[in-house]
């Protein structure tokens, strides 16, 4: 426990000293035994038993404690709850704490101050899915290294730890304004099926029209589950890597982030530039960064691009009416575009600026072709480069203009040594398979189909709600109630209204009105506003806006006779 001196620690201090406590607590619990056989040998011994029970009942109510001073109405220290169930209640409890902390980030806006003021707080995080310097393995400006040179030997034998401690730094800016209201394009967020953005078809083997004609049948664009087919469908089917990919190479070892030149592109003549430069190159790594929190589909903020000698930043957000023209490039069978876990970033190409992919390798897929321990960037980096990722600014908010120095190298990393992980794991598949190409051949099949994913927009159906109730049972021991005829009448026109004000407001229905507080409206039905404000804490912006239609919905809802939910016998 931190004594009385504490209170008068600058946050930044205290978050440290909290920090470092908590490193210590989480070194302690790494050293107890774990479930097995060592855990049962330990609690046949009374005194091991006792002292567990007795700690455990003690972190439990210092829980119990945090969570009451944050006023969530969490019993997570009663012994009626098992295991599981304790974890599902403070799960949801983090779920609240972050809704609040990205509410009141919002709600600090001040429109009189300058939108370059940045705020940035740090955060402990205890489980992270890739391994991030802790302050002190940090060694130089760019991510960790671990030699002296840009990579290392590869270390094949370099420890990898999935749940290290770290620092985690949330960066935003007092005043980011709503980056979609200069869209020059319209987004539309209806409940109509996706129609793709492409005008123009680069690098065709058949024509843009022949590509997306539907069928007779399908013409109705009210169809719900109408779907254009891919426009590079055709090509993608032929899509063969050439001879030259399917042989060992040389690696050709990147120059440290420092050295290496960088160009930053916010202009349409810098765009068209940067493009003339791709179309002679022969690959390029590629990743993107994306915002989906304050828009209802989300958009891209940023575009990473490193060739052999360069590595670049484009501005999608103010180039987002010419990104299209990329195309030429990222179409183009003959250059190949590497990434890692290109899932996302397929759909958000296509769903922006109607960009799509032809001939790309995903070191994502290689990566469980090849076996490795872990698929995640931050593993393969540390295994084939030897340098620790520097995840810190996962959490950043991308609309931040200008781009801080930190997020600008952040970004850069991302796709800096790519094309080196590229070089060794094309290597590896072919050692793996005895040097036939049957691997590699695969890895780069794999990645091809990835290039076929279709871009779908959230659709909204009758029975949406109740797949969303399921999904919230499933997951949350505070939801395991089962809702009534009349609370899940409540919790679909609940729905329905969150879903209307998303679309048409351009919000995540997240920002909108959380799942978690949108069941306890149905559960409870607060008859008065007041009721409607004690189920929603923190108060969400549009909560506030639209109380009186909130408590018009649910005063409707209890108003319904009990014969409206008589289900009629068929």
């Amino acid at each position: 426990m931190m004594d009385t001196n504490d209170a008068v620690l600058s946050v930044e201090d205290f978050s440290q000293t909290v920090f470092k406590a908590v490193t210590e607590s989480r070194k302690h619990v790494d050293s107890l035994p774990v479930s097995g056989s060592d855990f049962e040998c330990w609690t046949s011994y009374d005194e091991f038993t006792h002292l567990t029970n007795h700690h455990g009942k003690r972190i439990l109510n210092l829980i119990q404690l945090i969570l009451s001073k944050h006023n969530l109405k969490t019993d997570i220290s009663s012994e009626l709850l098992d295991v599981e169930e304790r974890y599902d209640l403070l799960t949801d409890a983090c779920d609240q704490l972050m809704d609040r902390i990205g509410t009141n980030l919002d709600d600090a806006s001040n429109p009189k101050k300058a939108a370059s003021l940045i705020v940035s707080s740090r955060l402990s995080n205890l489980c992270l899915t890739s391994s991030v310097p802790t302050p002190s393995s940090s060694s130089s400006s760019s991510s960790m290294l671990m030699s002296s040179s840009p990579v290392a030997e590869k270390p094949h034998n370099a420890s990898f730890n999935k749940t290290s401690v770290s620092n985690y730094t949330l960066m935003t800016s007092k005043v980011v304004t709503r980056s979609q209201d200069k869209f020059k394009d319209k987004i539309d967020n209806s409940n109509s099926p996706f129609l793709p953005k492409i005008t123009e078809k680069p690098n065709a083997m058949i024509p843009l029209g022949e590509s997306l004609k539907l069928e007779a049948s399908t013409e109705d664009i009210d169809d719900l589950n109408l779907e254009y087919p891919h426009p590079y469908q055709y090509e993608l089917d032929l899509f063969r890597p050439a001879q030259q990919l399917l042989e060992k190479v040389i690696t050709q070892v990147p120059k440290g982030v420092e050295t290496t030149p960088f160009t930053y592109v916010d202009t349409e003549e810098k765009f068209d530039e940067l493009i003339e430069k791709l179309k002679s190159v022969t690959e390029i790594a590629v990743d993107l960064e994306h915002h989906s929190f304050r828009s209802f589909q989300g958009f891209t903020c940023l575009m990473q691009l490193s060739t052999r000698d360069e590595d670049i930043i484009v501005d999608t957000l103010a180039l987002r009416h010419c990104i299209h023209k990329i195309n030429c490039v990222f179409t183009n069978p003959n250059i190949i575009k590497v990434l890692h876990g290109a899932d996302m970033d397929v759909v958000w190409l296509q769903k922006d600026f109607g960009v799509y992919l032809v001939g790309m390798f995903d070191t994502g897929q290689a990566s469980r072709i090849l076996g490795l321990p872990y698929f995640s960037f931050a593993y393969a980096l540390q295994h084939y480069c030897n340098v620790k990722a520097d995840k810190q600014y996962q959490l950043a908010d991308w609309r931040i203009r200008p781009l801080p120095a930190e997020l600008i190298k952040y970004a850069r990393e991302d796709t800096h040594y790519l094309l080196y992980m590229y070089d060794c794991m094309r290597n590896d598949l072919l050692h793996k398979s005895n040097y036939t190409d049957v691997l590699l051949t695969s890895a780069f099949a794999n990645s091809n189909n990835l290039c076929k994913k279709k871009y779908q927009k959230p659709r909204t159906t009758e029975t949406s709600h109740r797949d969303m109730y399921m999904a919230l049972k499933a997951r949350s021991s505070s939801t395991k109630h089962h809702l009534n005829d009349r609370q899940m009448e409540a919790l679909k026109q609940l729905f329905a209204w969150r879903d209307k004000i998303a679309r048409l407001e351009d919000e995540s229905t997240g920002f909108i009105l959380p799942n978690q507080m949108m069941f306890q409206l149905a559960e409870h039905l607060p008859r008065e506003p007041e009721g409607i404000l004690a189920c929603c804490k923190p108060l969400p912006t549009f909560v506030k806006k639209e109380l009186a239609d909130i408590h018009r919905i649910l005063r409707n809802v209890l108003e319904l006779p009990d014969s409206y939910f008589v289900s009629p016998i068929l």
